[in-house]
């Protein structure tokens, strides 16, 4: 269970890291640190109170990080075929990915002001 812990204490940080800044690696890292953490949740779910529910809540955030994500992934595809900068399917994309971004961030910070984070810590709690 303390491994599950650290995971979650890990996602925190990146969507604190993420909601400042959503930059290509933060996007990445929040994206590793869910998935991390909701493995780790579905091997202690039957010691984790209200873990579906916990899972549900990740799942959100994985979901808006996917969006920003795939977009980051097809520009640096789009870059590798040498396509100038101003091409117009790169400032498409750079105009959706900015637009996804800034609802993860809102996202985020919808989490973070409900005390999701703090909720999840309590979960987490170890039951004598």
């Amino acid at each position: 269970m303390k491994s599950l812990v650290s995971l979650v204490d890990d996602l925190i940080a990146q969507m604190l890291r993420t909601e400042a800044a959503a930059s290509v690696e933060a996007v990445h890292d929040l994206r590793v640190s869910v998935r991390r953490a909701a493995e780790g949740l579905r091997i202690y779910r039957n010691q984790v109170p209200n873990a579906r529910r916990f899972a549900k809540e990740i799942k959100s955030i994985r979901n808006a990080a996917a969006a920003v994500r795939d977009r980051d992934v097809t520009r640096q595809l789009l870059r590798r075929h040498r396509l100038p900068a101003a091409d117009p399917a790169l400032c498409y994309l750079q105009g959706q990915r900015d637009l996804a971004a800034t609802q993860l961030q809102e996202s985020l910070r919808v989490h973070l002001r409900k005390e999701r984070p703090q909720r999840w810590r309590r979960w987490l709690e170890v039951q004598p």
